[in-house]
């Protein structure tokens, strides 16, 4: 994967680059990956095209962020109304 970065000229960023491993039981082994000088150990949710995306692919996670979200917003909209803006 380096060497198509290099090959293209791009440039890599390792801080961006995460891994998960997809198991039924979602109990997962500690996995690491080397990327250049960077190792990259898996997580059990990862963040990819702004969707949160489990072990399980249960999708859970990414509701519970859209849920915590949105329950902000409406508070923010509730205490305005009570402002009648």
């Amino acid at each position: 994967m380096l060497t198509w970065f290099s090959l293209n000229e791009k440039k890599v960023n390792n801080a961006q680059f995460e891994l998960i491993v997809f198991n039924r039981q979602g109990i997962g082994q500690t996995l690491t990956v080397n990327v250049g000088e960077s190792i990259i150990e898996n997580q059990p949710v990862v963040k990819l095209l702004g969707l949160h995306v489990d072990n399980l692919l249960s999708f859970d996670a990414h509701t519970d962020t859209i849920c915590r979200r949105a329950g902000r917003k409406l508070n923010v909209l509730s205490r305005l109304s009570k402002y009648r803006v």
